[in-house]
């Protein structure tokens, strides 16, 4: 179904959005040369899934959905909050944890919520996830 082909791209390239801003934010904090690094690889990849999302919904006439203004700056905020009070590496690493588990629930709830996607939409979501799961097993050697 094209709806849900459309809703889901929209929800996957808003996530990446999220991570992105995420990763932008707690590169200001990290320390270790190998976190940032990382941070980098991870940015890179949601920036592609992006952008592939992007390219698809064009494709169909669609428009991209833009992440909420008051998610956005509380997100923001609470991030801000939990690095300033405490800046070293496991804090930051702590931050993309949270974020990952968040994606990894938000796509699997998606993949369930969204069943008339097709192959392509669901194969890049369920791309994110295992990228998502990755990237928190990762981080888990800097708590």
């Amino acid at each position: 179904m094209k709806d849900d082909r459309a809703r889901l791209l929209r929800e996957i390239n808003e996530g990446c959005r999220t991570a992105m801003d995420s990763f932008a934010q707690v590169k200001e904090f990290v320390k270790s040369g190998s976190l940032q690094q990382l941070v980098e690889e991870y940015d890179e990849q949601h920036k592609e899934i992006g952008f592939l999302c992007r390219r698809l919904l064009t494709e169909d006439g669609e428009k991209e959905k833009e992440p909420g203004t008051m998610t956005k700056a509380m997100m923001r905020l609470v991030t801000e909050f939990k690095l300033l009070t405490d800046q070293d590496d496991s804090k930051a690493a702590e931050v993309l944890l949270d974020g990952c588990h968040a994606g990894i629930k938000s796509l699997g709830r998606l993949l369930g919520q969204y069943e008339g996607a097709g192959l392509e939409e669901r194969s890049i979501a369920r791309r994110l996830m295992d990228i998502e799961m990755e990237l928190y097993k990762k981080l888990l050697v800097y708590l």
